[in-house]
């Protein structure tokens, strides 16, 4: 599913999110810090990708002049959005907790890929949004098989509201929590977005593959759509997801 929104002359398009796997993802080279990227058949090089001294992204590549991807700086004549770059991509920790200093802990297991591109005709943008989550899946062997557990963490939620740029309205550090049930493979959680329009609560329901460690299901409470995501780590420490509610999409982690 995909959702696609009008700004300014511009036309933006937010895929689904997606987990990594063979059509979705990234090989990366250490020599050279470059990124082959893939996404059903569109392909970036990436590189070299510069190391970023802000530990909520590891590595930033562009063509560019980069000024906040799908964020317009301007528009011409037509009404058209002007950028300053053709293509971006990000690989990110997430955020999963705030410490006794009041900073955000990133995630140790996972993390995400932001591909961002636009083309351009002589009176018309197109951008497009490609994002997933990536990180060390937990085995099989290693995920919990019974008993219930809570746990808590944060999520970034961005809200692509018909009068705001795509991806330019978010919501970060809001509080997360979720209850798993090893034994009947389910799950439940919510969170949230603040904005001028208030306070939102957003439910999500879903179930577990015991084979795999992938979770996925529906959002509710407020917003309709889905989820996806997996158990990464030792154990399963860390639940990661992503989700896509129209006009609320945004990416979680608890532990």
């Amino acid at each position: 599913m995909t959702q696609t929104y009008s700004v300014g002359g511009a036309v933006f398009t937010v895929d689904s999110p997606q987990q990594e796997n063979s059509s979705v993802g990234f090989e990366y080279t250490s020599a050279d810090r470059g990124y082959k990227v893939r996404y059903n058949g569109s392909l970036l090089t990436a590189q070299p990708a510069v190391q970023k001294t802000d530990p909520f992204v590891y590595d930033h590549w562009d063509d560019g002049s980069y000024q906040g991807g799908l964020i317009p700086i301007s528009y011409d004549a037509n009404g058209t959005a002007v950028y300053s770059t053709n293509s971006s991509f990000d690989r990110s920790p997430l955020r999963v907790s705030i410490n006794s200093s009041g900073n955000y802990v990133p995630s140790v297991y996972s993390g995400f890929a932001l591909w961002k591109k636009f083309s351009y005709t002589s009176n018309n943008t197109r951008g497009f949004v490609h994002y997933y989550l990536f990180g060390a899946r937990t085995i099989q062997s290693d995920l919990q098989t019974s008993g219930k557990a809570t746990r808590s963490g944060l999520s970034t939620v961005y809200y692509l509201g018909a009068s705001k740029a795509a991806l330019s309205t978010s919501d970060s550090g809001k509080a997360t929590t979720f209850t798993i049930d090893f034994d009947r493979h389910t799950v439940e959680g919510t969170t949230s977005i603040s904005g001028d329009y208030g306070t939102m609560m957003i439910g999500f329901t879903g179930t577990i593959d015991p084979l795999t460690g992938r979770v996925y299901g529906t959002l509710n409470q407020n917003v309709t759509g889905t989820f996806e995501g997996a158990f990464y780590g030792p154990g399963g420490r860390e639940l990661a997801l992503m989700f896509n509610g129209g006009n609320v999409i945004g990416y979680a982690v608890v532990q």
